[in-house]
């Protein structure tokens, strides 16, 4: 006799308290000259190209309009090269952004560097259900035992949960130490796993030119998305804010999607 379906969904964060462990080299952060300690336009414009562009000045977005206004102010004999030195002021700021938000993707989906943020999960057509970390007192060592002892019972279903939850949750039970219910068969169609993702692309996805997200084919598919607004690059900050909630929708909307995913695949290739 089949095991009912287990459909399930991870979001996850950077495990900022091991980070001294993954040989990662250190962003510079970026802190911003104080306003006391910034030249006036004037003087600043007055220098040479070369000591404008050698200055080590971390200025605010205001200071730039500024010595910017000033500059074009001058007509004819706004310089080209000083607009240019003070664009890459400007963009201090949004190029450490840019590799901040890189570094905390990198963190958040790569399983031995990340940590479990979120667990939603339904059995067959039930309403999705949800564990979020910080919320009710809850921490990753919950949502790993609430796994295993689903896991031990049900069909695994979601959407590239072979390739991303699945190696995640391996990854935080070694390494905290949560004791695994059954050992898992990945390999595709054995039973034992139903990735829609694998199951949609046996062969990758069209070399990524065709649509591969769960978001992208719910639309393609007519399926209803209940988080729209809200996607995996949101999850980090929507934790640091304890906006619990709608991370706790955001991941329950996912697990819906796997539902009636399966619901529109049944029969064709699950």
């Amino acid at each position: 006799m089949s095991k009912p379906i287990l459909f399930f969904d991870l979001e996850t964060q950077p495990d900022f308290s091991r980070i001294d462990t993954f040989g990662l080299s250190p962003l510079t952060p970026f802190v911003e000259t104080p306003a006391d300690q910034l030249p006036q336009p004037g003087d600043f414009l007055a220098k040479s190209l070369d000591d404008m562009a050698a200055t080590d000045l971390r200025p605010s977005t205001q200071w730039c309009e500024e010595v910017r206004k000033l500059e074009i102010a001058a007509g004819k004999k706004a310089r080209k090269g000083a607009l240019s030195v003070i664009d890459k002021l400007a963009d201090i700021r949004t190029v450490y952004e840019r590799e901040e938000a890189d570094r905390i993707k990198l963190l958040s989906v790569t399983p031995e560097f990340c940590s479990i943020a979120a667990f939603g999960w339904a059995v067959e057509d039930d309403e999705p259900k949800s564990f979020v970390v910080g919320a009710d007192g809850r921490d990753e060592r919950d949502i790993l035992d609430a796994f295993w002892s689903l896991a031990a019972k049900h069909t695994l279903s979601g959407y590239n949960i072979i390739g991303f939850d699945l190696p995640v949750i391996f990854a935080r039970s070694a390494i905290l130490r949560v004791k695994p219910s059954v050992k898992i068969d990945m390999v595709p169609w054995k039973g034992a796993v139903v990735d829609l993702y694998v199951a949609r692309f046996p062969k990758g996805n069209f070399g990524g030119k065709g649509p591969g997200k769960l978001k992208e084919l719910a639309a393609l598919y007519g399926l209803v998305t209940q988080a729209e607004d809200v996607d995996g690059s949101h999850v980090y900050k929507l934790m640091q804010e304890k906006r619990f909630y709608e991370v706790s929708k955001y991941v329950e909307s996912d697990v819906s999607l796997c539902q009636q995913m399966h619901q529109v695949f049944a029969g064709l290739f699950v």
